[in-house]
């Protein structure tokens, strides 16, 4: 096999095990933003009776009256809109393999050398930590891989237009870095790598031609931080993560942080390996060991590949990995640590999104450091090749391991805290959950409070507008149209009795709920604001009490209750009587429902105490609907008699398909 054949052969190579690496993303949850917000972008505009189009220009202007000038990061509202979770998670993963591919493409670009373009696809797998907080992998619309991938593509263009003369090639460039701009605010200090890559090429000599080069990069950046400032003159800023705090000692302790939380296994090293242990033998233990062999043989071959072909010999090459490398790895840390809430947040080997493009930068650094021991051990004889390859390879494989298995802790323990329960009720509302449901009737959800439980969710999933009312708990609340038991049911409260609600009152007078509207406040984000107006008589909105819960992949049930009585105030539920029961249950893909249990206590509603506990089974449940691997029943029992919502649990036998 040729020479040119096996590089390119090593190098798709390396760019599939990096999608494999990564493929696990594809089975997290939406989180942060993503999860109570963008993730239901589709069923606000529905809610709204407006367009997408609409939405989007009216939260442009938004933006701007929230104090941000960056116009074009708009683009995840069609994103969430036009994109399931499945779709969503497979455009991430496809774009951290551009990413790497174009990586690794500029590393070879920039040093003359095929080996450290292969050196640098290896090292994302050992660089790139998921982390339990605000994740530029598993969450926040792919923002983090576009704003890389326009960096990379203007730096690419940029060095065509100064090799080869080509002005397209420098308008490409300018665009490319004009997009990045854009789209985040992180980027303003990206015109310093133009400037960089123009030193080297043209040398300390020449600094007129670098200016004439790189300077309409710094330009662009200076005009746009310039209507970023007029903006928050005219405005003011309404988010702490744009507030500004420009003490000198926050500024470089947070600095700090951000560029520690780079380098490889430091969230690892601060916040523990135990559970990535515990978690390995239960849930990916098989996965870990053929990513480690796949790994091996990669590392062993390109490693190999290095001490037999080209290597760094250029000292401009080596000046090119350490100078650029060193401006990727700080320029995103730069403008981080000005913001006063991640002065407050970020802790050592927590950083915040940019540190996604810094950990590349750390990346050149390091193939800096593994060309320079190639060429070093050139000299050696087969013998001492052999060991030192083995050692690389070991070295490699070794923290590639440790980082795919403390990536997939991460990833399981939000599944367990988010994504089985969010699955879990989605099929239940696609089964036919809500189906008694009335058209703007209240939907009373019950604890814990889960981010997505809101009037979009249950619109998206269910094709009903209802009214959600919740324990507060959960900041975002108002943005999200929910509403607090005391506000929602003050209707309904009986008299002379504190936080008890009979929704059977025939006096009842409460507000007519007409929807909803998008609002927009100056806060960033759309307000689904629910529209009322006065009642001219009795109140005829139903009130229904919903409860899910899932264990584990793929199996749970979701309870739905017709209220009847309630005792409850704005942070708590302490009962609930209810006169009718829907009851879905699933089962993991492997097996289906059998045997459906379902288990609670009666209750008195006028006292709301517990009673006698009962127990329904198959001739006391009425199958409604069937999935592929879960059913939905309507539960029987005596009239007149009323259950205890929050003590029902359904518990089921599975049976092999």
């Amino acid at each position: 096999m040729s020479g040119r054949r096996l590089e390119v052969y090593l190098f798709l190579l390396a760019v599939l095990l990096n999608g494999l690496n990564f493929l696990p993303v594809l089975d997290s949850p939406y989180l942060g933003d993503d999860s109570w917000c963008e993730s239901s972008i589709s069923g606000a505009v529905q809610l709204s009776q407006t367009s997408l189009f609409d939405m989007c220009w009216n939260a442009e202007k938004d933006f701007i009256r929230s104090g941000r000038w960056y116009p074009l990061v708009i683009y995840y509202y069609p994103a969430f809109y036009y994109l399931d979770q499945n779709l969503y998670k497979a455009v991430t993963v496809l774009m951290i393999i551009c990413n790497v591919a174009l990586f690794g493409y500029f590393v070879k670009l920039v040093t003359f050398s095929t080996s450290a373009g292969l050196i640098a696809t290896l090292l994302p797998p050992l660089f790139c930590q998921l982390r339990t907080y605000h994740d530029p992998i598993l969450s926040y619309y792919f923002l983090m891989q576009l704003e890389f991938l326009f960096l990379l593509a203007s730096l690419v263009f940029f060095v065509w237009y100064l090799r080869g003369s080509k002005r397209r090639f420098w308008y490409l460039s300018l665009l490319s870095y004009t997009v990045c701009l854009l789209t985040y605010e992180a980027s303003y200090t990206f015109w310093i790598m133009h400037i960089a890559v123009g030193y080297l090429h043209f040398g300390k000599q020449a600094p007129g031609k670098i200016a004439r080069a790189a300077w309409p990069f710094l330009l662009v950046a200076l005009v746009n931080m310039g209507v970023t400032l007029l903006i928050r003159a005219k405005f003011g800023t309404h988010y702490e993560g744009v507030s500004l705090n420009l003490s000198v000692g926050d500024w470089v302790a947070t600095f700090l942080k951000q560029l520690v939380s780079a380098l490889p296994l430091s969230y690892l090293l601060t916040h523990g390996f135990e559970a990535s242990r515990e978690f390995a033998g239960s849930y990916f233990l098989k996965d870990l060991i053929a990513v480690c062999a796949f790994w091996a043989v990669l590392w062993w071959l390109v490693s190999d590949h290095a001490f037999a072909k080209d290597r760094v010999q250029t000292a401009n090459g080596r000046a090119s990995l350490i100078l650029l490398g060193l401006g990727l790895w700080i320029l995103p840390a730069a403008i981080v640590p000005f913001s006063a809430k991640y002065q407050r947040e970020l802790t050592w080997g927590l950083g915040y999104l940019p540190v996604y493009i810094s950990c590349f930068g750390v990346m050149m650094v390091a193939v800096f450091g593994l060309v320079s021991l190639y060429s070093a051990a050139g000299k050696l004889g087969q013998r001492s090749k052999f060991v030192l390859t083995c050692a690389i390879a070991l070295v490699g494989t070794v923290v590639c391991a440790i980082t795919y298995s403390d990536n997939r802790t991460v990833i399981e323990k939000y599944n367990i805290a988010e994504h089985y329960h969010r699955r879990i009720v989605e099929d239940a509302l696609k089964n036919g959950l809500l189906r008694p449901v009335p058209n703007g009737s209240y939907l009373i959800c019950s604890p814990p409070v889960r981010s997505w439980d809101s009037p979009a969710f249950y619109r998206m999933h269910s094709g009903l507008t209802v009214q959600v009312v919740r324990p507060a708990g959960f900041e975002p609340d108002v943005q999200l149209g929910n509403n607090l038991v005391e506000t929602a049911f003050a209707g309904y409260q009986v008299p002379g009795a504190s936080s008890f609600y009979d929704f059977r009152r025939k006096d009842a007078r409460n507000r007519t709920f007409l929807g909803y509207e998008a609002q927009f406040k100056g806060i960033g984000w759309p307000i689904l604001a629910p529209v009322v107006g006065s009642t001219n008589g009795k109140d005829d909105t139903k009130a229904f009490f919903i409860r899910y819960e899932s264990k584990s992949r793929g199996s749970g049930y979701a309870i739905l209750g017709r209220v009847v009585t309630m005792k409850a105030d704005n942070r708590s539920i302490q009962g609930v009587s209810c006169g009718g029961l829907y009851v879905y249950v699933a089962a993991p893909r492997a097996h289906s429902c059998a045997n459906v249990m379902v288990t609670g206590s009666w209750i008195d509603d006028t006292t709301l105490k517990p009673g006698d506990p009962f127990r329904l089974t198959g001739k006391d449940l009425k199958l409604i609907s069937s999935g592929p691997h879960g059913k939905l029943y309507e539960a029987s029992f005596a009239a007149g008699k009323h259950l205890d919502a929050t003590s029902v649990a359904a518990t089921l036998e599975t049976t092999d398909n």
